[in-house]
């Protein structure tokens, strides 16, 4: 097995351990490493969730008291472009 793919497989277990199971979904590996491109230090991955407001709202700080980094993109609306916040 690669390195990145056995990051992705500690990650996601890791995930699924602190987040509630309602609010997850799918969890997907994606990016360089997903493709066999070893030596990144960053796992890509995508997860599936009910929606943003309930990442916002309870997801996040669930993430942040284990360490994650967490910031809101708001989505295309009005004509605005998502900026990071």
């Amino acid at each position: 097995m690669r390195n990145g793919q056995r990051r992705f497989e500690q990650e996601a277990l890791r995930l699924r351990a602190i987040v509630p199971a309602a609010m997850l979904g799918r969890i997907a590996h994606f990016g360089s490493t997903a493709s066999g491109h070893g030596g990144q230090a960053i796992i890509d991955m995508l997860v599936e969730v009910p929606s943003l407001q309930r990442v916002h709202d309870t997801i996040d700080p669930i993430l942040e008291r284990h360490g994650y980094e967490y910031f809101w993109r708001p989505s295309w609306r009005d004509n605005m472009t998502p900026e990071y916040t």
